[in-house]
């Protein structure tokens, strides 16, 4: 027995646990294209703004994703094809703070996906 909430909570397959884009840190070389595209792959619904588990949202230099498994999105930012920055964020204020750089973050797999 479950509760409707738990019923509707997005979660991971176990099939899709460790699969997905990987790990992605701060200063690694990864054109912002790449990810976009691996994260399409992973099964991320593109949107114009993250709001829940398994979207992205791409807009110039930035890529917000909100990883399935995690409380909050990330914003990602490049300069060129080099990660500058991870940080997390809330969806009311859709903005970053200092206090929320990560140096680097786990991508998995977004639930239903078809990774071959």
């Amino acid at each position: 027995v479950a509760s409707t909430a738990a019923v509707i909570e997005h979660t991971l397959r176990p099939a899709d646990l460790g699969r997905g884009p990987g790990v992605i840190e701060a200063g690694i070389r990864l054109p912002l294209d790449a990810l976009a595209t691996r994260l399409v792959e992973a099964g991320y619904r593109v949107e114009p703004l993250v709001q829940e588990p398994g979207e992205a949202a791409r807009r110039g230099g930035l890529l917000d994703v909100f990883p399935p498994d995690a409380e909050s999105p990330i914003r990602i930012e490049w300069s060129g094809s080099e990660v500058e920055s991870i940080r997390a964020f809330g969806l009311e204020e859709l903005e970053v703070s200092e206090a929320d750089i990560l140096h680097g973050a786990a991508l998995a797999a977004a639930s239903g996906a078809e990774i071959g």
